[in-house]
């Protein structure tokens, strides 16, 4: 467990110092905030909020908010799956370019723990 994780704990310092990870995580932000703000002004065509209130006055607000939240964490996710593809596809090529894989090999570590690690540090990140 231990090895698990040492090799979380370096693949998550080492997409911080490639910045890979502060990139995900503003591609994210950004992202979201983006189309949050695109499905806003396209659900309500230019109308005011007060126009939207009175026209679905009988509607509770959380009935008015479902569809573009929903919408919303679709993008999310189709944001976030491709960053995190990104970034999953390039941890194991960078281990044997920077020679790091030879390192590993000496380790009595297995491939299990290896991809193992390299995948709870992607979740983790």
């Amino acid at each position: 467990m231990n090895k698990l994780t040492a090799i979380v704990h370096y693949e998550i310092v080492m997409a911080w110092r490639r910045r890979s990870l502060p990139i995900l995580w503003i591609l994210l932000l950004v992202g979201v905030v983006g189309f949050a703000l695109l499905v806003t002004s396209v659900n309500h065509n230019g109308m005011s909020l007060a126009e939207i209130m009175g026209r679905n006055a009988n509607k509770p607000a959380y009935v008015l908010n479902t569809i573009p939240i929903i919408n919303v964490l679709l993008a999310g996710t189709l944001i976030f799956s491709v960053g995190i593809t990104m970034m999953i596809c390039e941890m194991i090529p960078l281990d044997r370019q920077f020679k790091v894989r030879e390192l590993l090999d000496t380790l009595p570590i297995s491939r299990a723990d290896y991809l193992a690690g390299k995948v709870l540090a992607a979740w983790g990140a």
